[in-house]
């Protein structure tokens, strides 16, 4: 989701299409959580998920 368009901005009162690159890329792009810090079933957890996904 772009930032934009999240329940955080919301009080920006942007709507979609007001800005096509960031939604362009928010719809291509992924996004690992991985942060100094992260216990080792998190980091396990992250890899697991990404393995099991499929690509259409």
């Amino acid at each position: 989701m772009p930032p934009h368009l999240s329940e955080a901005y919301a009080y920006l009162g942007m709507r979609d299409g007001d800005l096509p690159l960031t939604e362009k890329y928010a719809k291509s792009v992924l996004s690992i959580p991985l942060y100094n810090g992260m216990r080792e079933e998190e980091l396990e957890y992250v890899i697991r998920v990404i393995n099991n996904f499929d690509i259409i």
